[in-house]
């Protein structure tokens, strides 16, 4: 009876730890939306919603990013770094390619702020949102799930169970189903980089690479 209470208390505890921080996450992309509509429907000349874009992305990392790790890093701070920038230039690529190059150039694929009547803001929206979203995001999932919960239960469980919610907080907007390799692929390889280098720096280099590279391609066509 005991040891099913105690098991009841954990599987809550986990429960509250993964909606708490998707809950999080869920809310700092939402309020950097309000702060965008606000900046292009008041002063569209200005884009100072981008100072406290990165005031959410700097309290979200302050508060994930803090977990100390219960585990000592196998991969070294200089490995990681090129294996997460290389992996986040491959992953970028593929997800070109899945898009489909005719559908990034030619207006198929809408960046966030495309629907704002602020045309000289939308570089800036969109720069800011896939920054801030690979800050905020890596922070909650990885510190916030990952890293927090892998003492409890293990470190493959825990990874297992920070990817399964990447994937869901994107799969209802994400649009395009062609994506979803992309998005499956780009969990993986960031949980096994905060297994690996017990960190949330890596995954946020790589979340931010890839998402970074199709963005500059439906940009630059557009210009």
């Amino acid at each position: 009876m005991e040891s099913r209470i105690a098991t009841n208390e954990s599987v809550g505890s986990v429960a509250r730890t993964v909606a708490t921080a998707a809950a999080t996450a869920v809310a700092a992309a939402v309020a950097l939306g309000i702060l965008e509509a606000i900046n292009a429907f008041i002063t569209p000349e200005t884009p100072w919603f981008v100072g406290p874009a990165a005031l959410i992305a700097f309290v979200m990392v302050s508060r994930y990013g803090a977990t100390v790790p219960t585990e000592s890093p196998s991969l070294g701070s200089k490995n990681a770094t090129f294996v997460s920038v290389g992996t986040g230039l491959l992953i970028g690529a593929l997800g070109v390619w899945l898009t489909g190059w005719e559908n990034l150039t030619h207006g198929v694929v809408k960046l966030p702020g495309d629907q704002l009547p602020a045309p000289d803001l939308r570089p800036v929206i969109a720069a800011t949102s896939f920054v801030s979203a690979a800050f905020t995001e890596e922070a909650a999932v990885r510190g916030g799930i990952q890293l927090r919960l892998q003492a409890t239960l293990g470190s493959y469980r825990a990874e297992a169970l920070a990817d399964v919610t990447f994937v869901l907080l994107h799969a209802l907007r994400l649009g395009d189903a062609r994506l979803l390799p992309y998005l499956v692929l780009i969990s993986v390889v960031n949980g096994r980089l905060t297994s690996l280098g017990q960190r949330i720096t890596w995954p946020i280099v790589t979340h931010g690479t890839a998402s970074g590279i199709m963005a500059l391609v439906v940009l630059w066509a557009s210009t």
